[in-house]
């Protein structure tokens, strides 16, 4: 479940709101903010496996959070955004293969790229009791 969390987080750090371009420049470094959903579905599927994309460093991107569940509904809310702070890349060469670099040389798949951590917390905050969420991501 903590890998699955941490899967979705780097997506969403990796994706942000991908709005703009089409794949007319596909193929070499593309920074997020050019690519189409249409043609980010088209990487993760490995169609375009010369194509890497970037996350480049002091980047914000949007974030949503979803909790859904027996217990909890959270539906959707969008938080101000996370900034990025160390530029890395992504390439996919097989359907949901993504694979991670920060030099464009050295190429590792999530789990070998990544580690952190993530918690829920319920803390009291000025008397009152608050939820929260934690979420830690490092590179290995």
């Amino acid at each position: 479940m903590k890998k699955n969390i941490i899967v979705y987080l780097a997506a969403a750090l990796l994706t942000g709101n991908i709005l703009m371009a089409d794949c007319d420049h596909c193929g070499g470094v593309v920074p997020l903010s050019e690519v189409s959903g249409e043609t980010f579905t088209a990487f993760l599927k490995g169609d375009l496996n010369k194509t890497i994309l970037e996350c480049a460093e002091n980047t914000y991107l949007p974030f949503k959070i979803t909790v859904k569940g027996d217990f909890l509904d959270l539906t959707s809310v969008s938080l101000a955004g996370i900034k990025v702070i160390k530029t890395c890349y992504a390439r996919c060469e097989k359907e949901n293969e993504v694979l991670f670099s920060t030099d464009l040389v050295t190429w590792k798949s999530f789990s070998d790229f990544f580690t952190g951590k993530i918690e829920s917390t319920v803390k009291v905050e000025d008397e009152t009791l608050v939820t929260g969420l934690e979420i830690e991501l490092n590179q290995r």
